[in-house]
């Protein structure tokens, strides 16, 4: 298997860690009153997605190198991209990034069930085992041991939409840019997620509301803050999915797999550090939970990446 691919892929956790940070800080100190809580952040990850296309537009140029079916598939799975971090954002509310982002470690397992069912992909016993692994690391990582062994079942369930939404998007980009231009592909995927958040922003009132209140309240400190992490989540995003061309969708994905331990880094750091912008939970009890958990996890992706 060519490795190229891995160098690639490797950025993107890191890019994610750091737009899930941005994500929080933006959300604890400027949408505490907020009417629907996350929907002005979901806004603008949907509208970044012009930015992308028409940077993808400048540069590449030839994106009309398609047909209308898969131009319209692609544009359908670019909204369902945005559609998945909705679920993402309102686990954040309510819980630390150290507990939400590592959940995304369910993305590889949905992502292998998918392309066994429709890239035929195969599936060794070791990879079903390793999934399971994976599985019983994020049941671990949503315990509240605070409340005696209780699982965090809101926070779990909002994750496993929001893994199912990413692992659909991956597979349809795959199969569709297989069979054409990369870029182009990109290009659409990204219009399709603009349309989607400008939908939500015209037909959809208390989203509007919330996002116009957002940009007269605090003028250009929230929009900026947001471009940053969506061109960070979005740059991630296009690395990852670049990559899928070089590798079998599962094992791509499995490089995400670092991002827990860059997430609980950057929790301990930045709540040491500045503690009035992230105040993760870092007792002793917990953190030993969350890192036996993140290795669990990391255990079952070494077996799937085996």
């Amino acid at each position: 298997m060519n490795t190229n691919w891995v160098f690639i892929a490797l950025l993107a956790p890191l890019f994610w860690a750091i737009a899930n940070y941005i994500d929080k800080i933006v959300i604890n100190r400027y949408l505490v009153s907020s009417i629907t809580g996350a929907g002005s952040l979901i806004v603008f990850t949907g509208m970044t997605g012009f930015l992308v296309a028409a940077v993808i537009a400048l540069i590449h140029g030839d994106i009309f190198s398609i047909s209308y079916s898969h131009a319209l598939i692609i544009v359908t799975a670019g909204a369902m991209l945005v559609a998945s971090f909705i679920p993402y954002l309102y686990a954040l509310q309510k819980d630390d990034p150290s507990v939400v982002v590592p959940l995304y470690q369910l993305i590889p397992v949905f992502s292998y069930f998918l392309g066994f069912i429709f890239l035929q992909e195969e599936l060794s016993f070791q990879q079903v085992i390793a999934g399971l692994i994976v599985i019983a690391g994020s049941i671990g990582i949503s315990l509240d041991l605070k409340r005696g062994f209780s699982l965090k079942i809101r926070t779990l369930s909002l994750m496993c939409l929001a893994s199912l939404g990413v692992a659909v998007n991956y597979l349809v980009f795959k199969m569709i840019a297989l069979e054409g231009n990369f870029w182009t592909t990109g290009f659409w995927e990204y219009m399709g997620a603009g349309i989607f958040g400008l939908g939500l922003l015209i037909f959809y009132k208390p989203y509007r509301i919330e996002f116009i209140t957002l940009i007269k309240k605090n003028r250009l400190i929230v929009p900026s803050m947001n471009v940053l992490g969506e061109l960070l989540n979005l740059s991630a995003k296009l690395l990852m999915s670049f990559a899928t061309l070089s590798a079998p969708l599962a094992v791509v994905t499995l490089i995400n797999g670092l991002q827990p331990f860059i997430i609980l880094v950057l929790g301990i750091i930045l709540t040491l550090v500045f503690p009035k912008l992230i105040q993760e939970d870092i007792t002793k009890k917990t953190l030993i939970q969350r890192s036996f958990s993140s290795v669990v996890m990391f255990l079952g992706i070494y077996l799937l990446f085996k």
